[in-house]
């Protein structure tokens, strides 16, 4: 078996990758359950995220004030 380097001697891309499966699986659960994963894309305005559902993919901006959030497009998967 292969020794391992501490968590915090690791570099981003180290960590990265030792972390991958679990985030895999994580986001698969919460799919499974019914829920989503919000991802911030890869956009210049931080108030627009990404929910992904099981069977469809919507952008919201949310309101930063007030935590209301509007839904700008939604995609069936």
């Amino acid at each position: 078996m292969p020794v391992r380097k501490p968590l915090y001697q690791l570099s981003m891309q180290e960590l990265a990758e030792l972390m991958q499966p679990v985030d895999r699986a994580l986001r698969a659960q919460k799919l499974e359950k019914g829920l989503y994963n919000v991802y911030s894309g890869n956009t210049a305005n931080k108030a627009v995220l990404i929910r992904d559902y099981a069977d469809k993919t919507e952008r919201v901006h949310v309101n930063i004030a007030t935590g209301a959030t509007r839904t700008l497009s939604r995609r069936i998967k």
